[in-house]
């Protein structure tokens, strides 16, 4: 599981009709996602997973609506990091340009140790 921030808890009701509002939220992580093509990335994560084959469970891919990001060391305490992974990938033939591939809105890993990570829009 990947914790993005944390919330207080909230304060008690002015009122029986009312609700706090006004709670105090943590970001925890990821703190920065830098994209080569674009600098400062990431937005809203829409999926998650977690490379089966990492036993550690440190291997966890994410993606964003900045792109797809892999973390190596996501089951850490403190200093979690994410790398972009679909920055400029290859282009399909010399004559096109690098694809720049964003709005990852799926992302597994295929099974059997394969290294094959499939990202869709």
């Amino acid at each position: 599981m990947l914790i993005l921030g944390t919330a207080a808890p909230a304060a008690p009701a002015q009122s029986r009709n009312a609700t706090a509002l006004n709670v105090p939220w943590t970001q925890l992580a990821p703190r920065s996602l830098t994209r080569q093509a674009t600098g400062p990335a990431g937005g809203r994560v829409l999926s998650i997973t977690v490379d089966p084959a990492d036993t550690t469970h440190n291997t966890l891919y994410i993606g964003t609506t900045g792109g797809l990001f892999k973390s190596t060391n996501a089951a850490a305490l403190n200093g979690v990091s994410f790398v972009p992974v679909t920055d400029l990938t290859p282009p399909p033939t010399l004559a096109t340009a690098p694809i720049n591939l964003v709005n990852v809105g799926a992302v597994t890993v295929q099974p059997g140790n394969t290294g094959v990570v499939l990202a869709g829009t």
